[in-house]
């Protein structure tokens, strides 16, 4: 991630984003970093869910809410990993 701040640098934005490569790890490097934004609010999330109701930590992943947090980093994460 920081050699592709330092060559965007080197090189100037519109040279750097000329090249389709940069692009593919510019993205791949914000979605890592997507993931582990995501994966901080599931936490607080669910650390807030437990304390006012102890029995949600023991709710099957299959019964999650489709827009969890948790859920969307996973699936961003494994989209990160077909970009290396």
């Amino acid at each position: 991630m920081i050699d592709e701040m330092k060559e965007m640098w080197r090189d100037g934005l519109s040279t750097y984003c000329r090249n389709m490569w940069n692009f593919i790890d510019m993205s791949r490097n914000f979605a890592y970093t997507l993931v582990i934004v995501l994966r901080i609010i599931a936490y607080f999330q669910q650390k807030r869910e437990i304390a006012i109701n102890p029995s949600t930590a023991y709710i099957p992943r299959e019964d999650w809410d489709d827009y969890d947090p948790q859920l969307i980093a996973e699936g961003i994460f494994a989209m990160a990993n077909i970009f290396r």
